[in-house]
């Protein structure tokens, strides 16, 4: 099914705040594909090894370039900025733990964001998390110049709140029960689904939105492209809503749910 909106295009809401390879070898400063402004500038700065923070620890660190994380664990709260450089957690911030993450390039995460953390990242750079975001986590994450890439899934009963200086890509899906915010200045690609129940709210204020299979039964889907597409690869199922603006929205089976032009 094939919808147009005629007329003009609807104004573009400002925001601040999606991956990218992991870095080869900790360059200095670097993150994903996008600018990172002046924070880059000078050097070269020394790059840390701070290894693993374990247990009931609360820490708050600041350096100048880039950082090496093993893992956050067990419970414990850092807040960690990396002046000049990026942030790169080899494996996981685990269960229950929070991390506060602000860097000049990019930050990468080797796994994921576990279940019942707590995540906030900031960052000129790019964001790749390799697997996801676990269920009942909670994140806040912000590239201000670059674009968020989330390998897998934002698992269930999950909060997210993306947002992007280029395009956000899911690898998998958004998972149900879960309350997910994206907005982003160029594509946002989900590549499979919104799952059931989930409440989501999109915006690609230059680009397009692709949800590769379905928005399932029950999900809240709105989808904002106002200078792009809206596609949805398989259909809107049963019980699902689709309130949608953009120059065009195409989905081959509709008859499910409910989609309403905005």
């Amino acid at each position: 099914m094939l919808f147009f909106l005629s007329g003009g295009v609807p104004s573009v809401a400002s925001f601040v705040f999606v991956g990218a390879p992991a870095p080869a070898g900790g360059t200095q400063g670097q993150g994903g594909q996008g600018g990172q402004g002046d924070c880059a500038s000078g050097g070269p700065y020394p790059s840390v090894n701070l290894g693993t923070y374990d247990g009931a620890g609360n820490t708050v660190e600041t350096f100048d370039g880039d950082c090496t994380i093993e893992k956050i664990d067990n419970g414990y709260h850092l807040t960690l900025e990396s002046k000049h450089g990026a942030i790169r957690i080899n494996h996981k911030i685990d269960q229950h733990s929070y991390a506060n993450l602000r860097a000049c390039g990019q930050v990468f995460i080797g796994e994921k964001i576990d279940q019942h953390a707590t995540a906030v990242i900031s960052t000129h750079g790019g964001v790749q998390i390799v697997s996801g975001l676990d269920q009942h986590c909670q994140a806040t994450i912000t590239s201000l110049d670059a674009e968020i890439d989330i390998g897998s899934t934002i698992d269930q009963w999950s909060g997210a709140n993306l947002s992007a200086g280029t395009t956000v890509h899911i690898g998998k899906k958004i998972d149900q029960h879960s309350t997910v915010t994206i907005v982003a200045l160029g594509d946002v690609t989900i590549d499979e689904a919104i799952d059931q129940h989930a409440t989501v709210d999109i915006t690609s204020v230059n680009g397009s939105i692709t949800i590769g299979k379905a928005v399932n039964g029950n999900a809240d889907a709105t989808l904002r492209a106002p200078n792009g597409a809206i596609t949805i690869g398989e259909k809107v199922d049963g019980g699902a809503s689709v309130k949608w603006k953009a120059l065009s929205f195409n989905c081959p089976n509709t008859s499910g749910g409910t989609v309403t032009a905005i």
